[in-house]
């Protein structure tokens, strides 16, 4: 099914993957601070707030930085729930953390949509899928060989340089 496969890379899909990111440092503060604050119906303090707002910043945005790494070995295709054969523990690792973060972005979503925010509930529409193919791209650079050599060669060097 074309549907659950990964686009084909595209300069245009890579500008889109980062706006995504990078908005989100001003689109996160927007809906929980002064979205929120105008459509809630009890008391909205600062603290209401500012926990979304550190969560996002401090967990999510660098897991995305983080990902936005494995972008090099993206080449479209994939499917959306593809899995790493050569390491499956790296593999573990970062769909767990995908899922902790797309879980984050529903969370989000369902907000923006009682909120009435529904600009807001279409980016974090998009992120989620954004998430998914950062997904797949970091689980391509776990397969990539040149990724492992390069690391053991590393990790060789410095064991002969600390004897």
């Amino acid at each position: 099914m074309k549907l659950l496969k990964t686009p084909p890379r595209t300069p245009w899909l890579l500008a889109l993957i980062w706006c995504l990111v990078l908005s989100g440092v001003f689109i996160v503060p927007y809906q929980y601070f002064w979205g929120f604050g105008t459509v809630s119906d009890h008391f909205f303090t600062g603290a209401d707030a500012g926990l979304p707002i550190c969560l996002y910043w401090f967990s999510i945005f660098l897991f995305e930085l983080e990902m936005l790494k494995g972008w090099r070995s993206y080449k479209g295709g994939d499917s959306l729930f593809a899995w790493c054969q050569k390491q499956p523990k790296y593999a573990a690792i970062s769909n767990l953390l995908t899922v902790i973060a797309c879980m984050a972005s529903i969370v989000s979503l369902v907000d923006a949509i009682r909120g009435g925010m529904y600009y807001s509930a279409f980016y974090f529409t998009l992120r989620i899928y954004a998430f998914l193919l950062l997904r797949c791209s970091r689980l391509r650079y776990y397969d990539d060989d040149e990724y492992w050599l390069k690391k053991s060669s590393l990790r060789h060097r410095h064991r002969h340089q600390s004897r």
